[in-house]
């Protein structure tokens, strides 16, 4: 009597794939040294994981983590709460180390506040924020913190002034049979004038040209919102005219030298008489034989914003503006480091409570409580390798 050979089905081939998988993981041989390599990157890794979610350290003493971790590696000897807490703090400790030398590069640092109230109103917080661009990176790019249009503080004159032109012609579009929104428009570009006289209005006491210097030096906003404008429009020239004068005042007085006439240099070599013996005669024949200040060939920022409005009439190459800027780095010696730092200023500083929705914080309890364990999660996990 024969016995048909029975096949394995599908099922039994799958039940001996996933049976692999712990075995690929765990072996029979000892545990790893204290000391090897292999325990201490799988203990900076558990380190790792423990600090950016915020998770007590004690969750290694767990015993369904323990568990967990054994079927993966048995070799593996589980660190203790206190060893995790070490090398967590080293970690911090090390990225707060680098992220200080790459803020002691900055030229402007932004600092941002942002208040919010606990759903309920039960607490309230306070965010504090640094925003700069860093010298260090070999590209430039822009933080994906507050992932909207409001990137960049470049692009808040372009928006108040599309707001601004939409306002105007809405009675125009509509005709007079809306006259009751064509009047709300009207209030409306009024109330929009009086909120945003300081950005708009270069005759108001308390106007700032500074969102109108990082629009006029923002290469993907310039030229629809000033540049093409500036002859038709007088509030855009004007605008323009304080953006200029804004940017000459800010570049560094050294960079600002070759704007002195050189007729000055000349009086003040006439004013000494030419029949005076000279003191120390070595000297002054070595600082005879120096170049005179105004024979130096140093860049003119004047020139540079007239030469950067003429290269803004040509289509460019580049995508964002930070890339522009640190392409341009040796046309425009002087408007460069300006300009790459006005760009990195925030347009809004409500992004702040958007760091605790990153790292997984923005509804949990832990975050009510305004502890150490908090900020370093955040700080780990937004900053990473």
């Amino acid at each position: 009597m024969s016995t048909q050979k029975q096949q394995p089905g599908p099922g039994a081939k799958n039940q001996r794939k996933q049976s692999t998988i712990p075995a690929a993981f765990s072996s029979s041989g000892p545990k790893y040294k204290a000391d090897s390599l292999e325990q201490g990157t799988k203990e900076k890794v558990i380190a790792q994981w423990i600090g950016r979610t915020g998770l007590p350290a004690r969750t290694v003493e767990d015993e369904d983590f323990i568990l967990m971790m054994e079927t993966f590696d048995k070799r593996l000897n589980i660190p203790k709460k206190n060893k995790i807490n070490n090398l967590v703090d080293k970690l911090y400790i090390d990225e707060k180390h680098k992220f200080k030398e790459r803020l002691a590069t900055a030229r402007k640092i932004t600092i941002g506040l942002d208040i919010w109230t606990k759903k309920g109103f039960t607490a309230s917080f306070l965010a504090i924020s640094a925003c700069y661009f860093c010298t260090q990176e070999n590209k430039g790019k822009h933080t994906q913190m507050l992932q909207s249009d409001t990137m960049s503080l470049s692009l808040v004159l372009p928006a108040l002034l599309d707001l601004n032109a939409h306002l105007f012609e809405f009675p125009k579009a509509q005709g007079s049979c809306y006259r009751d929104l064509a009047s709300l428009s009207q209030r409306m570009k009024e109330n929009m004038g009086q909120r945003f006289s300081c950005f708009l209005d270069p005759s108001d006491t308390k106007f700032s040209p500074l969102i109108a210097a990082a629009c006029f030096l923002d290469p993907t906003v310039s030229p629809e919102a000033l540049i093409e404008n500036e002859h038709d429009d007088v509030q855009i020239q004007e605008l323009l005219r304080k953006a200029e004068d804004y940017i000459a005042q800010m570049v560094s007085p050294v960079i600002r030298e070759e704007e002195t006439d050189d007729n000055e240099d000349e009086e003040e070599r006439r004013e000494v008489p030419e029949t005076k013996r000279p003191r120390f005669r070595f000297l002054s024949k070595a600082s005879a034989s120096r170049p005179s200040r105004s024979s130096l060939s140093k860049p003119c920022v004047r020139q540079e914003m007239l030469k950067f409005k003429e290269q803004l009439s040509q289509p460019m190459n580049k995508e964002t503006a930070l890339e522009f800027w640190t392409a341009q780095g040796s046309v425009y010696q002087s408007l460069k480091p300006l300009a790459l730092d006005l760009l990195a200023m925030p347009a809004s500083q409500a992004f702040a409570e958007r760091v605790f929705s990153i790292t997984g914080d923005l509804t949990r309890g832990r975050r009510n409580r305004a502890r150490v364990i908090l900020e370093r999660s955040a700080f780990l996990k937004l900053n990473r390798d």
